[in-house]
C-alpha cells in the first residue's frame, strides 16, 4: 500500500486591493487615506477643506504617525504590502457612484440655492429618455429619467460624466454649474484614456479636479466637501501608479457578478457548478483567441459598394473590442473616428481581396461643443453637421475609435466611445 501526497505551493504577488471607502466618514475624522487633512464635522458629517495637506506614505502609516488614523493595528500589516500605495482609490465608487451622483441629488433635492427648478430637471430628463435610440451596443444600459435617479446603476453614472452630462445639461444650467461639472468631466475622460493620458500628462488633469474640488464650496456648500469629493486630489497619483483609471476599477468585478449568478443552475454546491463552467468558458475562449480578430456578419447584396467590383458586403463586422454596422441595420452603431478625426457614417462593409473596407459619408462641418476647459475637440468631441454628398472608401484599419452620436439642437454631437480607442491609435 502507498500513499501520495501532492503538495502545491501558489506564489501570489499583490498588485493592489479594491476596497469601498464609504464607511471611513463614519468610524473617524481623520477619514483621508492618503494624506493627514484632519477634515470637520458639519451638519452631521465630516467635511474635508483643504486639498493640501502632506500626503501619507507606506512607512507613516505603519509607523502609525499619525495616531488619530488609525484605530489600532491593522491585520493587513503582516502582507508586505504597502499600505498606502497599493489601496488606489476606485473611480467606480468615488467618482461615479460618488461625486457624480451626488451633484446629481444636489441639482434634483439640494437646498434653494442649489436646486435646479422642477422645469430644468423635467428638461434634462426628457433629453435623456430622448436619447434612448442612439445609445450603442456597447453600453450595458439606455439613459433613464432622473425620476429614477435612485436606481441608477454605477454604468448610468459613468456614461452620464463621460458622455450624456455635457450635452444634456448645455444651455439648460448656469453656466458656473456647467463648467464646473466640465471640469469634472474632462479630468476623468483624460485618466481613463491611455491616449488622453500620452497626450496631457499628469499635471493637467489634477490641476482640473483640484480646481473642481475648489470651487465645490462656493457652489455647493460646505456640506458637499465630503471625503468621495476631497479624495480627487489624490486620484492621479493612483493613475501614475497603475494606469487608466479603468485598469483598477472594481466595474469589472460587479459586472462579472452578474455573470457568476447565471452559471449557477441549483442551490446544490454551488462552487463546483461555477468551477465547471469556467472551466468550459476558458476552452472555448483559448479557441476563439486562436481565431482571427476580425470577424464579418450577416452577408447581403444591398451596396452601396463605391469603386469595388466583385466583392462580399456584410452588414456588421466586429473589430477588437466593438462592433460597427453599416446604417440601415442600426443606425446607433454605424458611427467612428477616422484618422485625421474624422467622423464618419457607415454605409456598408465590404471584404474586398481579403481586406475589409467601410463604405460611407463623411462630416463636412466640425466645431466644439464646449470651449471650457480645453476646446472639446481636444477629446475628439464636437458638434457635426452636412454630409458629404459623395460615398468615401476607408480600410478598416484606419479607424480611431467607435463613436456615439447624439441629436443636439438640429444637429449631432460626436462623442469617441473611450474603450474603444485602437491600439493603433495610441
Amino acid at each position: 500500500m502507498s500513499i501520495m501526497i501532492i503538495i502545491i505551493v501558489l506564489i501570489i504577488r499583490v498588485t493592489l486591493i479594491m476596497l469601498c471607502s464609504q464607511t471611513n466618514p463614519l468610524i473617524k475624522q481623520k477619514t483621508c487615506d492618503k494624506c493627514t487633512e484632519p477634515g470637520e464635522y458639519y451638519d452631521g458629517r465630516v467635511i474635508l477643506k483643504k486639498i493640501s495637506s502632506s500626503k501619507r506614505t507606506d512607512t507613516s502609516f505603519r509607523l502609525q504617525q499619525d495616531e488619530e488614523h488609525h484605530l489600532g493595528i491593522s491585520p493587513l500589516t503582516r502582507l508586505n504590502v504597502g499600505l498606502v500605495s497599493t489601496f488606489p482609490i476606485d473611480y467606480m465608487h468615488a467618482c461615479c457612484l460618488g461625486v457624480c451622483r451626488k451633484l446629481l441629488n444636489f441639482w434634483i433635492g439640494g437646498n434653494l440655492k442649489t436646486r435646479l427648478p422642477n422645469r430644468l430637471v423635467k428638461t434634462i430628463s426628457q433629453r435623456l429618455v430622448s436619447l434612448k435610440p442612439y445609445i450603442p451596443l456597447e453600453f450595458n444600459r439606455k439613459p433613464r429619467s432622473l425620476d429614477e435617479l435612485q436606481r441608477w446603476k454605477a454604468t448610468e453614472f459613468r456614461s452620464f460624466l463621460l458622455y450624456l452630462g455635457p450635452v444634456v445639461l448645455k444651455d439648460v444650467t448656469d453656466l458656473a454649474v456647467y463648467e464646473h461639472f466640465l471640469l469634472f468631466h474632462c479630468a476623468i475622460s483624460i485618466l481613463i484614456s491611455d491616449r488622453h493620458i500620452s497626450k496631457y500628462g499628469f499635471e493637467y488633469p489634477n490641476k482640473l479636479l483640484c480646481a473642481f474640488v475648489t470651487h465645490c464650496e462656493k457652489l455647493y456648500g460646505k456640506q458637499f466637501l465630503i471625503y468621495n469629493v476631497h479624495i480627487l486630489c489624490h486620484l492621479v497619483d493612483d493613475v501614475k501608479n497603475y494606469g487608466p483609471l479603468d485598469r483598477f476599477s472594481a466595474f469589472p468585478f460587479e459586472n462579472y457578478l452578474g455573470v457568476l449568478k447565471k452559471l449557477i443552475k441549483s442551490p446544490t454546491q454551488p462552487l463546483q457548478q461555477i468551477h465547471r463552467r469556467l472551466k468550459e468558458a476558458d476552452y472555448f475562449f483559448r479557441i476563439n483567441c486562436s481565431q482571427k480578430s476580425l470577424v464579418h456578419l450577416l452577408e447581403h447584396n444591398s451596396g452601396p459598394t463605391s469603386i469595388y467590383t466583385c466583392c462580399r458586403q456584410y452588414r456588421k463586422v466586429k473589430y477588437q473590442n466593438f462592433i460597427l454596422c453599416a446604417k440601415f441595420q442600426s443606425s446607433a452603431d454605424s458611427y467612428c473616428l477616422i484618422k485625421g478625426d474624422i467622423v464618419f457614417e457607415i454605409h456598408n462593409i465590404i471584404l474586398y481581396e481579403e481586406s475589409t473596407f467601410l463604405i460611407g459619408k463623411q462630416y463636412v462641418e466640425k466645431r466644439p461643443l464646449y470651449n471650457y476647459p480645453i476646446e472639446s475637440s481636444e477629446l475628439g468631441i464636437c458638434i457635426v453637421d452636412i454630409l458629404s454628398e459623395h460615398y468615401f472608401s476607408w480600410s478598416i484599419k484606419d479607424v480611431v475609435s467607435k463613436c456615439l452620436v447624439l441629436p443636439f439642437n438640429n444637429k449631432l454631437v460626436c462623442v469617441p466611445i473611450i474603450h474603444t480607442l485602437t491600439e493603433d491609435s495610441i
